[in-house]
């Protein structure tokens, strides 16, 4: 086959170029295997019962929360380039930081509300369907299981990309313990964490408390007045209860809060200006919209942004996670139920204007999604040559948005008088108020079944296959009104809804996934396998689609569903007496009707789907022990991740100078052969750690690397490169002494010391591009006490 033979070719070159590829501050490592210089031991569930990472067949990166603490990793958006195929953006708007696997992931902005993400996240086995909420602060955390490629018979939550496996720590049911920890970092960003651990009843019921607070970190600087943004606070609070019995049943009752709110830095890439057109019309801002201002490096250099409205995002969220695993002789019936209340509100000015900034856009929204879900399962837990897993999956997801999109260039020019709903203004170029108000109930239903053969020692066989209906039903308000810079509410120009006597905006969407493995355990310590599955992304509406014409192909009511199918081969290995591990994954997938985030002009992003795309590639994961306490970990990433067919809605690349908010023209533009979104070509990271032992402890210091060459933030447009993030890197150093009992740290560490400064993302508004960048050099010191 052309893609194994391509992706074995690109195996051997991306092992060869990629003598850098996780945070090293992120591999892997505990202290007993930094003693000994061996490659721990790290157990996962990514197959739904617990096995050594180095013998599942999917390619899978399994992180430590300790690992995670000391590489400063708060959350997914400290990813970036830390995991092979991984990219995080930093947000724009609401939190949301979109995440994507191997090319794909993660909406154009902050719009797509009815629609569940590639990546899907699970936090103790509860999958958390807002984009938001799945990026927030870890707290606590056991483990961090990335699996890469579509997950679609176990994980078959929309996990279409990849599935991130959050799992927090457990009450330790025979003796009092606990951990405080603070930080405080460069932009006065400080954090503190404390745990407690306190067995109630010895052996039988055990109680584990954590809470979590940062603030600060507000790193730009505001060009037209002093408030500084980038940063935020945050309060996580998380209670877990667990109960044992003599026979190794165990419930788990999880409850966690968290409450925050960030201060988004963004800042327009395009220069506008104002431009005088007479008495009538006033002053308007105009620009174009392809053409990147000449100031930018500055404007970087200096940590600054022009924001001239509110701009705050403020989120809530109460979860509680209930978990039983109950032994039945040669079986361990697994019930794991979970209810997420999600709440975000906030304000954004997309105002692409010069210094000092004006109002020209922003928006405001106010959105909840609550969601239950109950998995059932039950598994084998013999020793036989078979292991076997059937479930049952219920999930039902309710979502209210309100977003109301202000521009007040956004309408056409009005003359003097009073209409039948209200006043009519002149003397200044008419906006608009645009309303959107949306509601959303999910019904989804699965079954699945897997179960592995051993044929042998060495020989292993896999099937899997997975049923999934989703049912979705819609209602969704659109009312646009004409208003002036003072947001007085003019004429109606829109008011339309769905359901309508024509729409119902209810659908319901069927898949069976399958997946079948085959594996070769050449030694104890080397395996070959080779995987074939298939998944789906359900389809569903778009919370801004056009309720007058639903088949608009640039704004769709209801889109189809995606489908995908996987290919893959990969080889584990730990060689020289578990001195060195060696991972390789070669890939190809091949989507059908892919959903593609396409920002709307006149606000919002609308899903539309793309007949074909393809991406493939190579993850290359390594760590090294050549001498006692020194580690080197180098992994990386080759990915070519490219549309086969399609077209999408573009503004035109020679739109020339534009009014700012005023209507544009699209085209339909031919994507084939465009490369998709935050799909960098390559990617990697490298760190070197060196543990010495001394007489009152153990120093260790350690330097990392990450980086990755150039994305696209938009499918269309690549003639231009407005939409093009250029290639970067950062480097990361910590110095750390514990002593010699571990019960106690204190750590000196800098992150980006050389101060990169590079674009996170690029989002549209009205057609303009608004960016994020990524956080400046930063330099902290860290403690924690164990007792």
């Amino acid at each position: 086959m052309n893609v194994l033979k391509n992706a074995a070719s690109a195996a051997a070159l991306a092992y060869c170029l990629l003598s850098a590829p996780v945070h090293a501050q992120v591999a892997p490592s505990t202290a007993a295997n930094e003693a000994d210089g061996t490659v721990p031991e790290i157990v996962v569930t990514a197959q739904l019962r617990r096995e050594s990472a180095q013998t599942v067949p999917i390619a899978v990166t399994a992180v430590t929360g300790d690992s995670l603490t000391r590489a400063g990793v708060a959350s997914l958006q400290d990813l970036a380039a830390a995991v092979p195929g991984v990219v995080v953006s930093k947000s724009v708007s609401y939190g949301l930081a979109p995440i994507a696997i191997r090319g794909l992931g993660g909406p154009a902005g902050g719009g797509s509300l009815f629609t569940d993400q590639p990546v899907a996240v699970y936090v103790d086995g509860v999958y958390v369907p807002a984009l938001a909420q799945s990026v927030s602060n870890f707290l606590d955390v056991d483990t961090m299981q990335v699996l890469r490629g579509p997950q679609g018979t176990l994980y078959g939550r929309n996990s279409t990309a990849g599935a991130i496996l959050l799992g927090s720590k457990r009450p330790d049911l025979s003796q009092v313990g606990g951990t405080v920890s603070a930080s405080y970092a460069s932009f006065a960003a400080a954090a503190i964490s404390g745990v407690l651990n306190l067995p109630l009843i010895a052996d039988r019921l055990g109680l584990r408390l954590a809470v979590g607070h940062d603030s600060g970190g507000n790193w730009a600087r505001n060009a037209s007045d002093s408030r500084r943004f980038g940063g935020g606070e945050n309060t996580t609070m998380r209670g877990t209860l667990r109960w044992q019995d003599d026979g190794g049943a165990t419930i788990d009752l999880i409850v966690d809060h968290s409450n925050g709110t960030a201060n988004p830095a963004t800042l327009s890439l395009a220069t506008v200006s104002p431009a005088p057109r007479g008495p009538t019309l006033g002053t308007v801002y105009v620009g174009n919209p392809y053409l990147r201002r000449a100031d930018l490096a500055t404007v970087v250099d200096n940590r600054m942004v022009e924001i001239s409205g509110d701009q705050q995002t403020r989120t809530r969220a109460t979860d509680f996670t209930l978990i039983a695993e109950v032994p039945l002789g040669g079986v361990t019936l697994t019930a794991i139920s979970g209810y997420r209340n999600f709440r975000v509100s906030g304000t954004q000015d997309v105002s692409p204007a010069p210094t000092p900034a004006a109002i020209t856009n922003t928006n405001n929204t106010v959105q909840q999604q609550k969601s239950f879900s109950q998995e059932l399962r039950l598994g084998s837990n013999s020793t036989g040559p078979a292991k076997w897993i059937l479930g049952a999956y219920y999930f039902h997801q309710e979502t209210d948005a309100f977003i109301n999109i202000i521009n007040v260039q956004g309408g056409p020019p009005v003359a003097t008088g009073f209409g039948a709903t209200g006043p009519i203004f002149a003397g200044r170029p008419a906006g608009t108020t645009a309303l959107f108000d949306a509601a959303q109930t999910v019904n989804s239903y699965a079954l699945f079944a897997d179960a592995t053969y051993q044929l042998g020692d060495r020989l292993a066989v896999t099937g899997g296959i997975r049923y999934s209906r989703d049912e979705k039903a819609a209602t969704i308000a659109n009312t646009v009104r004409t208003i002036t810079n003072s947001v007085l509410a003019g004429p109606i120009l829109l008011n339309a809804s769905c359901p309508s006597a024509t729409t119902s905006c209810r659908g319901t969407y069927e898949n069976v996934s399958p997946r079948a493995v085959v594996t070769f355990q050449a030694t104890p310590r080397n395996m070959v396998y080779g995987s074939f599955s298939k998944g789906f992304n359900s389809g569903g509406f778009n919370n801004f689609g056009n309720v007058l014409n639903p088949s608009d192909p640039t704004n769709p009511l209801e889109n189809g569903s995606e489908r995908i199918t996987n290919y893959e081969i990969g080889t584990k290995n730990e060689f020289f007496g578990r001195k060195l591990k060696l991972n390789i994954a070669a890939f190809q997938t091949e989507y059908r009707d892919l959903h593609i985030r396409q920002a709307v002009l006149t606000g919002g992003v609308a899903i539309v789907n793309v007949p074909k795309a393809r991406v493939r590639g190579v993850e290359v994961e390594t760590l090294l022990y050549p001498l006692d306490g020194l580690s080197l970990a180098l992994n990386g990433s080759y990915l070519d991740g490219t549309i086969r067919e399609g077209t999408l809605a573009a503004l035109p690349s020679n739109a020339g100078t534009i009014v700012l908010g005023q209507n544009q023209t699209v085209v339909s533009q031919n994507v084939a052969g465009n490369r998709l979104s935050r799909a960098p070509r390559w990617q990697g990271s490298a760190t070197l750690s060196y543990a010495v032992p001394t007489g009152f402890g153990t120093i260790t210091p350690s330097v990392s690397w990450r980086g990755q060459t150039s994305v696209w933030f938009l499918e269309t447009n690549q003639d231009n490169g407005q939409y093009r993030a250029a290639g970067w890197s950062e480097v990361d150093l910590r110095v750390a002494l514990a002593g010699e009992d571990n019960k106690w740290e204190l750590a000196a560490f800098g992150r980006n010391v050389f101060d990169r400064r590079y674009i996170s993302q690029i989002v549209p508004f009205t057609g303009f591009p608004v960016a994020t960048f990524n956080t400046p050099a930063t330099w902290g010191l860290n403690g924690k006490i164990n007792f």
